[in-house]
């Protein structure tokens, strides 16, 4: 239809299986599926590092050649979090 012509989707979106999804949503998409490995007695301490690991682990997938400090950054962690989680994906 004239004037609604399909634009891109904007930086960090993805549409996967009909769903659109901007970047703040799927991090934490990775982080509620990082749950699933969580022991039914994990403590609160141990389901939120179980998160953090995986939205660390999610960025460096999303984009492998950012630098530590730029994933730290942009998700509120620290560099050394982020090199353990690179050395567990890559060895």
């Amino acid at each position: 239809m004239p004037g609604h012509e399909q634009v891109e989707l904007p930086q960090g979106w993805v549409e996967e299986s009909g769903t659109v999804s901007c970047l703040g949503c799927r991090r934490e998409l990775a982080a509620e599926a990082g749950l699933d490995s969580a022991p039914e007695n994990a403590t609160i301490q141990d389901r939120a590092a179980l998160q953090k690991r995986s939205r660390i682990e999610f960025e460096i997938k999303r984009d492998p050649e950012r630098t530590n400090g730029e994933i730290a950054r942009a998700i509120r962690s620290s560099v050394p979090a982020v090199q353990k989680a690179r050395e567990r994906l890559f060895g």
